[in-house]
């Protein structure tokens, strides 16, 4: 586990400061805490990452950061509950942690 960075994005910022301040609380078998850190999540009907930029590809106003080649790791909706789901049944193991949670793919912002 790296340091966090919030790159002065008051979003990641929150999250972090959220972590800090309940896993400290971690109490096994009477108050388990796991920390989910999933990647973007994708699926059916999802509006910001399949809807919209189909969207504004077909309206010609798709902007992709920089020359696109920035990596994002993401993850399938049903893929995310499927380890959520986990999780939660093996809390004896996995309460007090900390799991980043992505399909195992990286991909370019130009792929996607």
């Amino acid at each position: 586990r790296g340091p966090l960075n919030h790159m002065d994005n008051a979003y990641c910022e929150s999250k972090i400061i959220g972590e800090q301040q309940l896993l400290p609380m971690q109490r096994k078998g009477s108050f388990d805490i796991i920390v989910v850190r999933p990647g973007d999540i994708y699926g059916p009907r999802c509006v910001p990452r399949v809807i919209t930029p189909i969207r504004r590809m077909r309206a010609g106003q798709l902007r992709i950061a920089g020359d696109g080649t920035g990596i994002i790791s993401h993850i399938y909706i049903e893929n995310l509950i499927d380890a959520l789901l986990l999780l939660i049944n093996k809390v004896a193991e996995t309460g007090g942690q900390v799991f980043n949670i992505t399909d195992g793919a990286q991909t370019t912002w130009l792929e996607y």
